[in-house]
């Protein structure tokens, strides 16, 4: 070989030493990215448990505004059954060739209106007092859920983080030995 051959290849020698395979760059690159993506995943769990709660508080506010509906729809029927009351009664006031004991009658009228409205009502109130007590109960229950989710998760992601670190140190020593061992297989 001649001696111009032989100093090319010292310069190519020196310049691998010198360069070396540096992918630890790259390496911590690929880590960064995977735990990234972890909060990623956390961020878009934590706003789908948002919206959860968001769309049960929602519904249960729906449901209170029917049920007040419903209610307000029960105080006209009974405002309408009371404005009958006293008509009838105008009726029969006016009308002296009957003679009743108008007083009394009304009064009996009255009171029997008043036993079939609380007949009627009875049923509906002790069915909305069970729902609001389970739209109470459904959004405590929802916010505990989401509170025990995420602490699990929290949890979870420490002992992920942690394992995240020994991989990544780990990968990093890989790929140091296998730089170690090219550059005394180039440096031979």
């Amino acid at each position: 070989m001649s001696t111009t051959s032989k100093k090319s290849e010292q310069v190519k020698k020196a310049v691998v030493k010198e360069e070396g395979y540096q992918v630890m760059p790259f390496v911590d690159t690929i880590w960064n990215q995977f735990a990234l993506s972890l909060d990623w995943t956390k961020k878009l769990q934590e706003s789908g448990e948002e919206v959860y709660l968001k769309t049960v508080k929602e519904t249960i506010k729906f449901n209170k505004d029917f049920r007040n509906s419903f209610l307000n729809l029960y105080q006209e029927s009974k405002r309408t059954n009371s404005e009958i009351v006293d008509s009838v009664s105008a009726l029969y006031e006016k009308n002296d060739a009957l003679q009743i004991d108008f007083p009394e009658l009304t009064d009996q009228f009255r009171d029997v209106s008043d036993r079939v409205e609380n007949l009627a009502l009875t049923p509906i109130k002790l069915s909305f007092d069970l729902m609001d007590r389970f739209d109470n109960n459904l959004v405590e229950n929802s916010e505990n859920y989401v509170l025990f989710v995420r602490e699990r998760r929290n949890d979870l992601l420490k002992v992920t983080s942690n394992y995240v670190e020994i991989a990544k140190n780990n990968h990093k020593n890989i790929y140091s030995m296998i730089e170690k061992i090219v550059k005394v297989h180039v440096n031979n």
